[in-house]
């Protein structure tokens, strides 16, 4: 997936403690790591993007921000019937394919890694 991004190893390799960069590292990741999942929903809310989103850590839902709600994903080209945790795993794998990599490029990631710095040296 992912892995062949240098750039994306290099940067996630402390905050992931060398752990592949896959949908379980990731929804792992996002479930434990508020303060990660808190920047992330930061960034993938920003309105530079046409479908803004929400990862929801309660129940590990994507979904997407339409006028201040939050309502599952919609518009999801499936050919057969599937169950809706496959969606999510669909969903999440999107999100570390096309928006993980532009996130760790952004001022919120650099500020999420100091936040992070900052509090460990506590």
């Amino acid at each position: 997936m992912c892995e062949t991004d240098p750039i994306l190893r290099r940067e996630l390799k402390d905050i992931w403690r060398g752990l592949p960069i896959n949908y379980k590292t990731c929804s792992k990741i996002l479930k434990r790591d508020s303060v990660f999942c808190d920047y992330f929903n930061a960034f993938l809310s920003l309105p530079a993007f046409a479908r803004p989103l929400f990862y929801e850590r309660k129940t590990e839902r994507l979904l997407e921000v339409y006028r201040d709600c939050k309502v599952p994903v919609i518009g999801i080209t499936i050919q057969a019937p599937v169950p809706e945790k496959h969606v999510q795993v669909l969903l999440l794998t999107w999100l570390l394919k096309h928006r993980l990599p532009l996130f760790i490029r952004t001022s919120l990631f650099e500020e999420y890694k100091l936040n992070t710095t900052l509090y460990n040296q506590i």
